[in-house]
């Protein structure tokens, strides 16, 4: 991935970037608190994660909680500590 492509990605809006895993994590209310999908920081490219969710999208609400908690492939921010 180009310096520019990973540039173009962060100006897009997250329900752009992503589509329908950022409208399935917001409509499901994945969050036990006040937090949504765009208090999350990507540590991977945003094809790697929608190629992920792609994989996985059709088999579960754990999984799509997994994707998004645990699998290392986004920092969710604390909003309050």
């Amino acid at each position: 991935m180009s310096e520019t492509n990973i540039i173009d990605d962060y100006l897009l809006s997250p329900d752009n970037l992503y589509g329908e895993l950022y409208k399935e994590v917001q409509l499901k209310y994945i969050f036990s608190d006040t937090r949504t999908f765009v208090d999350c920081i990507p540590k991977i490219p945003p094809e790697e994660i929608i190629k992920l969710y792609q994989e996985k999208k059709n088999l579960s609400m754990n999984i799509l909680i997994s994707l998004i908690h645990q699998q290392n492939i986004f920092q969710v921010i604390l909003m309050f500590q």
